[in-house]
């Protein structure tokens, strides 16, 4: 997503932080368009966030195990 396409009321954005967006377009090259969404992304997908951590938690002390 281009910087210039986040609405110029959001808070500052920065590289590695959650937020909603939506897919606009895939190109056939694989490429793919963007568009953000007015979405506070941990509070949509909290859930799912908590979930995979407690997965990968899991999967991680089994790996241990094994080792």
């Amino acid at each position: 997503m281009r910087w210039s396409q986040i609405p110029k009321n959001v808070p500052k954005v920065q590289i590695g932080d959650l937020i909603g967006v939506e897919i606009s377009n895939i190109h056939e090259d694989g490429k793919v368009d963007l568009n953000y969404q007015e979405k506070i992304f941990k509070n949509v997908y909290a859930e799912f966030l908590e979930t995979s951590h407690q997965r990968l938690t899991e999967l991680e002390q089994k790996n241990r195990e094994l080792n």
